[in-house]
Formats: C-alpha cells, structure tokens, sequence
C-alpha cells in the first residue's frame, strides 16, 4: 500500500517538472524568437499553451486568473478585439489584427494561473533574450559588412528595426543592473564589453528613437540617485550627481540635434549634395 502511494507521488512529482520544464521551453523559444524568429515564436507561444491544457487543475488556475487584476484586464482588451470583428469592414485584416494580438491573451491566462518563476529561470529566460538579440546584432553587422544595402535599417534582418532597438536598449539596462547591483568581477567587465557593443550598434542602425530612450532612461536613473542620495544626508554626493544629472542632459539635447541634422539634412542639401556627386 505504501509504496503505491509512493510510486503515485514520484510519478506526480516526475509530471510537474516535466511541464515545468515544457514551460520554461517554450519561454525561452518566445524570447529568441522574438529577434530572431517569428516561427520560432509561434512555436514556443504553441507550446506554452498546450503544456498549459495538458497541465489541467483548471479550478485551481481559474480561481488564481480571477483574483489577478491586470491579467483580467489584458485578457480583456483582447476579447475587445475580437468582438470587434462583429462589425469589421476589413473582415481578413481584422483578423490578421487578432492573430498578432494572440499573446494578450495567453500570456497574462498562463502566467497567472502558473507557479512564479524562480531567480535562477528568470536568469536564464533574461540571458536566452540578450544573446539573442546580441546575436541578431552580430548577423546585421555581418551584413553590413559584406553586402551593399541602400537603406542602413536592413541590417535588422528578421523584425523591424525599431523593435530590435527597443530589444536592445532593454538588454542594456538588464547588463546594468547586473552591474550596479553586483561586485565588480571578470563577468562585469564582460558585461560592460556587452553593453558597448550595443550601444555602438544602435548608433550604427542609426536609431534615434532609441538613443534618445537609452538617454531619457540614464538621466532619470541619475536624477533618482541624486534624490535617494540626498534623502540619506549624503549632500555632495547628491549635488555632484545632479551636477552629472545637468551635464548629460545638455550633452544629450546637443547630440540629438547633430544626430537629427546630420542624418536628416534639408531637402535643398541634400539635393546639392546629390548634384555634386553627379558632377
């Protein structure tokens, strides 16, 4: 008797770590994917949700989804959308629209009925999206390299270019709060490598609407050190960090304005310049 009860837990317990880890799979897919692959997308978001069906203990998940707000909400927006088809004109976009909208619904349904996920898979879901991503930047600078292109945002080979700089500036302050929030070592160093390769690529793509978030993002982390410095009676600390505050924002608006100019001249100057390269 005792060991049919035995056997029944080992075989539950075998079960539960085996769509944990179907789970964390399918995490992992979405998040390289999202760079790199838009099958390799669809394929870990198909997996999240069968693993989720399979998993069952529906009375469980359902009682957890209805005491969760803001996945109730986001839910909602998506069952919005779908409702609007009802009185679409554009019945074959609309469509469309829906299919793109998918993740609203299945990832606040799964993630709010799913036990958390712990440090060390939250580590190694961050750390699948940044090489990702870092790798997506290594095949558009391959690219650049090796091939002529008429427009500098075909480096961005598989998404638009303004979602892989948003990729990246996100994998930038993920480096840094490594960083900041670690001793320094040998992989902080590594880090910092890291993050100036993005950087460097961003300029190269030629992403203002991400340098100037990267930008907005460092001035208000300064501004809320200086603060937080302040409030703890470390006054100078505080004064030289608005001082840094004040100094990376002037550098900043400048930068934008070259930037802008530089690569976005006047429709005269340009046409000059066309005319001198003719002759």
């Amino acid at each position: 008797m005792f060991s049919t009860t035995e056997t029944l837990t080992d075989n539950s317990s075998l079960r539960t770590q085996i769509h944990r880890y179907l789970f964390l799979a399918g995490i992992i897919c979405v998040c390289i994917g999202m760079p790199l692959s838009n099958g390799l997308n669809s394929i870990g978001q198909a997996v999240i949700v069968i693993n989720w069906v399979f998993e069952g203990n529906f009375t469980f998940k359902f009682r957890n989804f209805s005491k969760n707000k803001p996945a109730i909400v986001l839910c909602a927006v998506y069952i919005m959308h779908l409702l609007g088809l009802l009185y679409s004109t554009n019945f074959d976009y609309g469509l469309e629209d829906i299919n793109k909208k998918i993740p609203l619904l299945i990832f606040p349904l799964v993630f709010s009925t799913t036990t958390p996920l712990s440090i060390k898979e939250w580590r190694l879901v961050l750390l699948s999206f940044m090489l990702a991503v870092t790798c997506t930047t290594f095949i558009g600078g391959w690219i650049l390299v090796h091939h002529e292109i008429v427009d500098i945002h075909d480096i961005s080979p598989y998404i638009a270019p303004v979602r892989l700089a948003m990729m990246m500036v996100l994998s930038i302050f993920i480096l840094a709060h490594y960083i900041a929030t670690n001793k320094i070592t040998f992989l902080s160093a590594i880090f910092i490598i890291w993050i100036g390769w993005l950087l460097f690529f961003l300029t190269v793509m030629q992403s203002l609407t991400a340098v100037i978030m990267v930008v907005i993002i460092f001035l208000v982390l300064l501004l809320y050190a200086a603060i937080k410095a302040i409030n703890r009676k470390k006054i100078a600390l505080g004064l030289t960090v608005i001082c840094l505050f004040a100094l990376g924002l002037i550098s900043s608006i400048g930068y934008v304005f070259y930037f802008y100019h530089h690569y976005f001249p006047k429709a005269d100057v340009a046409d000059e310049k066309k005319l001198d390269q003719k002759l």
